[in-house]
């Protein structure tokens, strides 16, 4: 049986129950690249190549190539083919992606020749870029120097978007706690440190993608009911060109043979008091990859920092030391690391949470986890696995599993089979293995660092007058035809920046036909039914044995000084005590049984209505056979939760407004989009009303309100 289709060769054909489809493993032997197709039924098709591309300084050139080769190619030659494919597609993903060791580039459609257009474009982009013939693209995406009114600047889409990243704390303290733990490309900045950006050359630049966006050194994945003749004989006719080269590898990092501690500054506005506003981070790593440890480790974080009952995080928070405890887990790198942060630090509160946080974990690998508890965030963990992915097709988030497995494990499949591992994990919970990763990887492990975030007002202005020095030395020694030079340069960017495309290159760019767009998606049909005399509409679609459930509350009646306080309300609900549930036991019975309970404050417009009304609902999700089981403690949250709890209701207001100072210094750009739309559409000026504006305020001030 020949098993070879346009030059590629079936190496391995598996089950793959995780989508109840099979997992078909290629080799295109001409080029070397590896491609791996997850068959099975879903019309929501993805792809992606996937370059393994580690960095190993902070200039950015992962990301700034990311930007750039899909700013034209030989085939496509217009400046932003990205913006073009968007008003002739149907896409339903469509975007590149810069991990800290690979870049990632996937598209989804559930059209078959939309999904053809897609991949057509995207493997001409990082196949055959422009950025070889064309320096401007570099000079736009990556920084160059402009002189203007005299003085010397930095300008460029990366740099800047890294500046505005970088400005914030919880994102600089993770980047510096990398840097305390590795001293590999884990330890450098993927997207680009603005400081350094500058130091990148063109050459370098260039070098970078000729080495690593090799066929050989990438994989291609496909996910879903593809045409794979013609997905195949389409990728063919672009890797002919190709012989075999070597794949590119994350290279070691030395183990630390002792925790490290590191305390830097961060700034904070002149004159803003810097109490209360410190930040502290430890990272965990583990020196070797191994799968059922990995999960087992990401459950185990969630039972010790993060599940409203785990031990760390309630003595964290008892202390007052601090204003919210949160874990996250980085799993899909080569040493795959658990970290824990805390935010609004008290300045004399560093020594004393670290000690809070060993002793802790210490007391725990001795005396063991709560088996209930544990039971309740592997169920977390497992939903988590099993369900679609709420932001992304379900194809995108397993390109991406694909592409860490096939780097890291040099398995595509690694990261995303799991029903294995589950079984294993589930096998485990009354035994003391937990305890046994516990000791070996927080107790004992020497692979750890804590990095302390001091805010020190007025840092921000002096840095800047410290670049503007840098900026102003650096133009006193330019000699006059180093000046001429940067302005020409300055002036060809502006050039190719304000000069449309012709009508010739921007017909290269495929359009779907209407002929090609097929009926369109069909609309789901609501069955309306009656329970207990409560109208309710069913909808009747596959999920894979989970259950939603949306309960709506009419919240028109409340006055405004009321609604003011109803979106916190909604926020505290499932963190308070409950009935006879303790806010402890309610989180856990809630994670035994749920996905998660989620409640919030919307605004809807009715149709024919003029005037947005609010709303609070309550966002279920839960396996099916578990729903039941749920019931007694979500009435018990709706019914009976115990808003008097003045301690607890101090402690859940601080974490709430902890959360909204980062959302504010990390999302403000769209806090501030929803105001300006709010000056123009009603519906929209209600739900910023009733959904986000005022539970920021109230948290905020959360001691005069208790």
């Amino acid at each position: 049986m020949d098993t070879t289709m346009h030059g590629f060769r079936l190496v391995s054909s598996s089950e793959l129950k995780e989508i109840k489809g099979t997992a078909d493993i290629y080799k295109h032997d001409k080029s070397g690249l590896t491609m791996v197709h997850l068959n099975c039924a879903d019309t929501n098709k993805a792809f992606a190549m996937s370059f393994c591309t580690p960095p190993e300084n902070s200039t950015g050139v992962p990301h700034i190539l990311e930007h750039s080769v899909l700013a034209g190619s030989d085939k496509y030659p217009v400046r932003e083919p990205f913006v073009e494919l968007m008003k002739g597609s149907l896409n339903t993903f469509l975007n590149a992606l810069t991990a800290s060791d690979w870049t990632m580039y996937p598209v989804a459609s559930q059209n078959m020749q939309d999904y053809l257009n897609l991949v057509d474009v995207y493997m001409d982009a990082v196949l055959n870029p422009l950025i070889h013939s064309v320096p401007e693209i570099f000079r736009q995406e990556g920084w160059h120097y402009e002189i203007n009114d005299g003085k010397l600047s930095v300008n460029g889409v990366v740099y800047n978007e890294m500046k505005g990243a970088l400005s914030a704390p919880d994102r600089v303290i993770a980047e510096e706690i990398n840097a305390a733990l590795f001293d590999n490309t884990y330890g450098v900045n993927s997207g680009g440190d603005p400081a350094v950006i500058p130091e990148l050359s063109y050459e370098a630049f260039c070098n970078f993608h000729k080495k690593l966006y090799h066929p050989s050194n990438a994989l291609m994945c496909l996910y879903g009911d593809v045409d794979l003749d013609r997905v195949l004989a389409l990728a063919d006719s672009y890797l002919g060109k190709y012989t075999p080269s070597t794949r590119e590898h994350v290279g070691d990092a030395a183990k630390l043979t002792a925790p490290k501690v590191v305390t830097k500054p961060y700034p904070l506005n002149a004159g803003d008091d810097p109490e209360g506003k410190a930040f502290y981070m430890r990272g965990w790593v583990i020196d070797h990859r191994c799968i059922n440890e990995i999960s087992a480790m990401e459950i185990i974080a969630d039972a010790l920092f993060n599940a409203e009952a785990a031990p760390v995080k309630r003595a964290l928070m008892q202390s007052g030391l601090c204003g919210n405890a949160e874990a996250y887990s980085s799993t899909e790198i080569k040493y795959p690391t658990c970290y824990l942060m805390l935010s609004d630090v008290k300045a004399d509160g560093f020594d004393k949470l670290s000690g809070i946080i060993d002793s802790a974990i210490k007391d725990i690998a001795e005396k063991g986890l709560d088996k209930k508890l544990l039971e309740a965030c592997l169920n977390r963990y497992e939903f988590g696995r099993r369900e679609e992915p709420a932001y992304y097709p379900k194809g995108i988030a397993l390109c991406m599993n694909a592409a860490s497995g096939y780097i890291h494990d040099g398995d595509p499949l690694s990261m995303i089979r799991y029903e294995d591992t589950l079984a294993f994990l589930r096998e485990k919970l009354n035994s003391d293995y937990y305890e046994q990763l516990i000791k070996k990887y927080f107790v004992e492990n020497t692979w750890q660092a804590e990095m302390r975030l001091v805010p020190e007002p007025g840092l921000g202005e002096k840095r800047e007058a410290e670049n503007a020095e840098r900026m102003a030395a650096l133009y006193a020694k330019l000699t006059d035809e180093e000046k001429a030079k940067i302005i020409a340069n300055q002036e060809r960017l502006k050039k190719r920046q304000s000069t449309p495309d012709s009508e010739e290159a921007l017909e290269t760019i495929p359009q779907l036909k209407l002929s090609e767009a097929g009926d369109g998606p069909k609309p789901l049909e609501a069955e309306q039914r009656d329970i207990l005399s409560v109208p309710a509409y069913v909808n009747d679609i596959f999920t894979g044995g989970i259950s939603y459930l949306t309960l709506m509350f009419d919240a028109a009646c409340l006055n405004a000084e009321e609604i003011s306080y109803a979106g916190l309300v909604c926020r505290l609900m499932g963190k308070l005590s409950a009935g006879e549930y303790g806010f402890e036991q309610l989180s856990t019975e809630l994670m035994l049984n749920t996905g998660a309970v989620e409640t919030s404050l919307p605004a809807f417009q009715k149709a024919g209505e003029e005037q947005a009304q609010p709303y609070i609902l309550m966002n279920i999700k839960a396996l099916t056979a578990k729903l039941g089981d749920a019931m007694p403690a979500i009435c018990a949250m709706l019914k009976y939760t115990h808003y008097n709890e003045r301690a607890r209701l101090n402690e859940v207001i601080s974490m709430i407004a902890a959360n909204n100072r980062s959302m504010l210094a990390n999302a403000g750009n769209m806090i501030a989009n929803a105001c300006k739309r709010g000056a123009y559409d009603r519906h929209d000026k209600a739900r910023l009303l009733f959904q986000r504006g005022n539970d920021v305020q109230r948290a905020d001030d959360g001691p005069e309100l208790l």
